[in-house]
């Protein structure tokens, strides 16, 4: 799969006029920015990179099944520090070793009307921020004459 992936995208590059690249770093760049855009039709990071989109949905996936049993409890003030703390407990427990770089979830009084509120619909406000892939590393190399002034010491 991943092969085909590729000849794919490199059959993007010779389409758009980027026939060889001479760094191999540049082509790598070109290929991932064809795949972004090709087969997710966007450069937003959640939806661009896979292991950000693989993050965003196990994170959703394991807050439904922690909040699961908090269904049919009664909305009071209680009820919203319970969740609240749950699942803030959740995704430090995630920023310590690294594996989100901040992550908050909110009970925001805008998202929740009073009429869905009394209706027994409960929206909560989850931030994520898992770290990005390093797709490039670019190192500045400079030259310092300051130094010549220590053959003379």
């Amino acid at each position: 799969m991943r092969r085909n992936v590729k000849r794919f995208c490199l059959v993007v590059l010779l389409i758009t006029g980027c026939t060889a690249p001479t760094q191999a770093g540049v082509r790598d760049e070109l290929l991932q920015k064809a795949f972004n855009y090709v087969f997710t039709g966007t450069t937003d990071p959640k939806d661009a990179f896979i292991p950000i989109r693989r993050m965003f949905n196990w994170i959703e996936n394991t807050i439904i099944l922690t909040s699961d049993r908090d269904i049919d409890s009664p909305v009071n003030r209680r009820f919203v520090d319970l969740v609240r703390g749950t699942i803030t407990a959740f995704l430090n427990a995630l920023i310590a070793p690294g594996a989100l770089v901040d992550g908050k979830i909110e009970f925001r009084a805008d998202e929740n009307p009073t009429i869905d509120l009394a209706d027994g619909i409960v929206r909560w406000h989850v931030t994520l921020t898992p770290p990005s892939p390093a797709q490039s590393m670019e190192f500045i190399t400079e030259y310092d004459p300051a130094a010549l002034a220590s053959l003379f010491a």
